[in-house]
């Protein structure tokens, strides 16, 4: 979350709500959660397995659905 917790006056994630991520594809999520430090590199299997990224979790991740419910069709490239 460097950088941008600067410029958007955020001092950690617990002032977060919940963050939607473009998840283009299902590796995206889980580089997303690493770096945005919810869990350490490498461990971000541990936020879905544990349920922090539900909406009843320690950070929801991508409450809408994500790309998989909100992509337009025309923009699945090769399906």
């Amino acid at each position: 979350m460097r950088g941008l917790d600067v410029r958007a006056g955020i001092a950690d994630l617990s002032q977060v709500d919940a963050i939607e991520v473009y998840d283009c594809f299902t590796a995206t999520q889980y580089m997303a959660i690493d770096h945005l430090g919810l869990t350490a590199p490498g461990e971000s299997w541990k936020a879905i397995e544990d349920g922090s990224i539900t909406m009843r979790g320690r950070l929801p991740i991508n409450p809408s659905g994500g790309g998989s419910t909100t992509t337009t069709v025309s923009l699945l490239v090769g399906v």
